[in-house]
């Protein structure tokens, strides 16, 4: 049986890579059988050609021509379609075009359009260096089933306390949580106050007057609004979990548990790469970064 990835595969495992997976993350993903060598050679090409078609071949002619296409991508972008069932449907009644919805796929991955992950597990279509817009992004619901509010940190040498907070949270209590979960995490990770910068939201309770003074008193550097996608990556391997999680102890425990499993690299890498991240916010001024 042949090992070639489909056409849909390689899409996949060029959102994938866009999204920064390893090439071994990426072929695990895929398929048991499809090997990171498949993937970095589909990467090369991809680089090479900007396609990931295969080569023609003898064999039935095309079902769309160039304007077709042109017509498929046109939906997409002005965002008259969503995805390809949409478009597969819109052929068929508006333009009495009859194909599938893997023609249409395959007909917007020619045209350097690929179906990214939108946070919940929503498609948006894009090319691979496009960046984000409004149109890309899912607005989400906060709120809603189980739920716990806790206060965490990391730094480059790995994952700090992880507070629960029962009932809400004001400057005075954010200000204990500083005073003893945030300093317990700097005399375990053996750091000294004067020689690290701190990263949080403008937030009122992170703004309180009171609470600039802790910092400035503590001889704490601020910088504002850091990433959160080190947060995101513990809320995705919640999300994989195949259990069904009652009541907010049991929600604790295994937040708890993926925290505590971070490993060192993951926090080193979002440090090593916070530079990065405050150039993409800044060239993106209130728009959407690929963070």
């Amino acid at each position: 049986m042949s090992n070639r990835l489909t056409i849909e595969q390689r899409a996949r495992a060029l959102q994938l890579l866009d999204l920064r997976f390893s090439l071994r993350e990426v072929a695990a993903k895929i398929g048991k059988n499809v090997h990171h060598t498949s993937i970095l050679r589909l990467k090369k090409k991809y680089e090479e050609t900007k396609s990931i078609e295969n080569k023609p071949k003898s064999g039935c002619s095309r079902k769309l021509t160039d304007c077709d296409e042109r017509i498929i991508v046109r939906c997409i972008m002005t965002d008259e379609c969503s995805t390809a069932v949409n478009v597969q449907k819109s052929l068929k009644v508006v333009d009495n075009i009859e194909v599938s919805k893997s023609t249409v796929r395959r007909a917007l991955n020619r045209n350097g359009l690929f179906a990214r992950v939108k946070h919940g597990h929503a498609y948006c279509w894009k090319k691979p260096e496009e960046a984000l817009t409004t149109r890309h992004v899912k607005p989400t619901v906060k709120f809603g089933g189980e739920s716990v509010f806790v206060w965490r940190c990391f730094t480059f040498l790995g994952v700090g306390y992880l507070c629960k907070i029962d009932g809400g949270l004001d400057a005075e209590l954010y200000r204990r949580i500083l005073d003893e979960d945030f300093l317990e995490t700097l005399k375990y990770c053996d750091l000294n106050c004067s020689n690290i910068i701190f990263q949080q939201n403008n937030d009122l309770k992170h703004t309180a007057k009171r609470t600039l003074e802790w910092f400035e008193v503590n001889n704490i550097q601020l910088l504002s609004w850091p990433s959160e996608h080190l947060w995101n990556d513990v809320d995705r391997r919640l999300r994989q979990l195949n259990v069904e999680i009652r009541g907010n102890d049991a929600l604790w425990e295994h937040i708890s548990k993926i925290w505590n499993e971070t490993s060192l690299e993951a926090c080193t890498k979002l440090i090593n790469t916070m530079p990065e991240r405050i150039n993409d916010v800044l060239k993106a001024g209130r728009g959407y970064t690929r963070w």
